[in-house]
């Protein structure tokens, strides 16, 4: 039986202060499965960005979706881009960015499965809707995740059955110690809005 670990987020609003802390608790998670860990899906589903946010709203929410790239994120709904802002910015960033109507198909070793709301059988997919008591729905092959609201969901899933066989809630943590690659990001991110922001300035 092949195991997957499932990891996944939403509602981050371009948190900046939150997402490091965010990457440490997922370094962690992802830590307890040894050296030699089993292929491990981390997700976003949805309001990484924000307008309230100034780095957010001067980047045209490209900025949030760099900063989860560099958490290592496998997928992320990029529901603060429009189709032409998905594939700009996925030309420099590994992680998949989708919108509603995209399909990733997933590979690793000998397991294939697919992400995103259409697409065949074996699928992960996801509701809008926060329900907070419920962090997951399952049919055969077809699993069905919740946005949680403040914390990571994580659940090992068995290949292809989909079968979830542990589900853990955990609520996001704001003493934990910022992961210093993140910060470091975040720093880069903050400088390169600042730059393009006078650039604008200028222009106008």
């Amino acid at each position: 039986m092949n195991l997957i670990p499932v990891l996944y987020t939403a509602n981050l609003r371009s948190d900046l202060a939150l997402l490091p802390r965010v990457a440490t608790q997922l370094k962690h998670i992802r830590q307890q499965y040894g050296v030699n860990p089993p292929p491990i899906l981390m997700l976003d589903l949805g309001n990484a960005w924000s307008d309230e946010q100034w780095v957010s709203q001067i980047t045209e929410h490209r900025a949030p979706y760099i900063i989860l790239d560099a958490m290592g994120y496998t997928a992320i709904y990029a529901d603060g881009l429009d189709i032409g802002g998905i594939l700009g910015l996925q030309e420099v960033v590994q992680a998949h960015l989708m919108n509603a109507t995209m399909t990733y198909h997933w590979k690793k070793r000998d397991m294939s499965l697919y992400i995103g709301n259409q697409g065949p059988l074996p699928r992960i997919s996801w509701s809008p809707q926060p329900v907070s008591e419920h962090l997951y729905e399952h049919t055969s092959q077809h699993l069905t995740l919740y946005t949680p609201l403040q914390g990571i969901g994580h659940l090992e899933i068995e290949y292809p059955s989909l079968n979830v066989q542990t589900a853990n809630y955990v609520p996001f943590d704001p003493q934990a110690r910022p992961d210093p690659t993140i910060v470091a990001t975040i720093d880069y991110v903050i400088g390169e809005a600042r730059a393009y922001f006078r650039k604008q300035q200028k222009e106008n």
